[in-house]
C-alpha cells in the first residue's frame, strides 16, 4: 500500500484490480456443493452435517414490525459460518 501511496502524490499511473467476491456467497447451489464436498472423501456423517446445515433453511423479512412470510433459502452460504469461506472456495475451485 505504501508503493501505490508513494505512486499516487508522484502523479504516477497506478494499476490495481479489485475483486468483489461477496455475490459468490449468494449463486452457490446446494446440490452442487454437497456433490463437491462429496469428492473430498469426508466421513459420511461429516459430509451428512454440511449439507443438513445448508438444506432446508428459510428466511423471512422484517420491515416497519411488519413481517413477511417464510421462504426457502435454495442457495447461498449463510455469511459469517466458519465454513463459509471453504465452501465459496470449493464452489470456485473444483
Amino acid at each position: 500500500m505504501h508503493h501505490v501511496t508513494r505512486l499516487l502524490e508522484e502523479n504516477s499511473y497506478v494499476r490495481c484490480l479489485m475483486i468483489d467476491f461477496s455475490k459468490d456467497f449468494d449463486i452457490v447451489c446446494h446440490d452442487v456443493l454437497g456433490a463437491k464436498f462429496a469428492q473430498l472423501k469426508l466421513p459420511p456423517s461429516v459430509l451428512q452435517w454440511i449439507i443438513s446445515f445448508l438444506n432446508d433453511r428459510t428466511q423471512q423479512v422484517n420491515h416497519a414490525s411488519s413481517f413477511s412470510s417464510f421462504k426457502p433459502i435454495n442457495m447461498g452460504i449463510v455469511q459469517g459460518w466458519v465454513w463459509a469461506s471453504l465452501c465459496t472456495l470449493l464452489w470456485l475451485v473444483i
